[in-house]
């Protein structure tokens, strides 16, 4: 966490996206979500971190700087310079990435601060934080769907991503039971995206766009976590769903299962082994041109 020290008290802040909470996460997004710029999205979202409130917009000139009159929730009312309140913003750099000169929103949120919501009197529940219990089958059609709204901004495919990763409740969901596999979710079912996607619609967009953050953070942890696979020049980056069905095949000739099986694992094992398969590629290359 950074540390913010006004009027000798000591204020903690997120240093790192999973530093947040889901209150914090949610204001950054309506910040997201406006036409503003990233200068203004750190200064307003510094200032509802730290509980600073302005007591007049008119600056004071003294000790050769613009001093500001501010009340902060524990530490009173106090003058705060822009120069100090630059450098605090600067806490707030891991939310951005610089590409040829233009900042962009670059999410490495793990940990999954929406779990559930309610709607229409009916509760979905999320994957666990990195997608932990996410399967293959599952993780084709969200990515698919993640690729699609980052290429056409249409949010009836953000609705889908949604609908791909929340569901219901298991009807016989009993966390006791011996047989339990550890995810409270229905069994995923590709066939009810499209309905599902209708329902969620009517979702309020600061969680849609909480969400769309929790996962392209887990997709760049993956992405570190497995570079191979997704270094690599084949289908398993490009998110297209013939890219994925091809892959699939190949799983299944690997696995020695079904492609219908191969569905079913879990994603994290896929991608062990697809990581796995890219090194021995990589050795055996290496040794072939020696």
């Amino acid at each position: 966490m950074n540390k913010a020290k006004i009027n000798n008290i000591e204020i903690l802040f997120p240093a790192a996206w999973d530093n947040f909470n889901k209150k914090q996460l949610l204001f950054f997004v309506e910040l997201y979500l406006q036409d503003i710029s990233t200068i203004e999205i750190k200064t307003r979202l510094l200032l509802f971190l730290l509980n600073i409130k302005f007591k007049s917009k008119q600056s004071i000139s003294k000790y050769g700087e613009e001093l500001f009159h501010v009340k902060q929730k524990d530490a009173g009312e106090l003058l705060i310079s822009d120069r100090e309140f630059s450098f605090l913003s600067t806490g707030l750099d891991f939310l951005f990435r610089k590409q040829k000169g233009t900042e962009y929103v670059c999410s490495e949120l793990t940990q999954n601060l929406i779990p559930e919501f309610k709607i229409n009197s009916i509760w979905f529940y999320g994957p666990e934080q990195k997608l932990y219990n996410l399967v293959w089958d599952e993780y084709m059609q969200a990515d698919s769907y993640f690729t699609a709204f980052n290429n056409s901004k249409d949010e009836k495919d953000l609705d889908k991503l949604i609908a791909s990763l929340y569901r219901i409740e298991k009807k016989d969901y009993d966390p006791e039971d011996e047989n339990f596999d550890g995810d409270k979710r229905e069994k995923f079912n590709s066939y009810l995206i499209e309905k599902r996607a209708a329902l969620l619609s009517k979702l309020d967009r600061k969680i849609k766009y909480a969400i769309y953050l929790y996962y392209c953070g887990c997709k760049n942890y993956l992405k570190k976590t497995f570079d191979l696979v997704f270094n690599s020049s084949g289908s398993e980056s490009s998110g297209s769903d013939r890219g994925y069905l091809t892959l699939n095949d190949s799983l299944s000739k690997e696995y020695a299962d079904s492609p219908e099986k191969v569905r079913s694992y879990l994603l994290y094992d896929v991608m062990e082994r697809l990581q796995n398969s890219r090194k021995a590629q990589i050795d055996l290359e290496k040794k072939i041109k020696k």
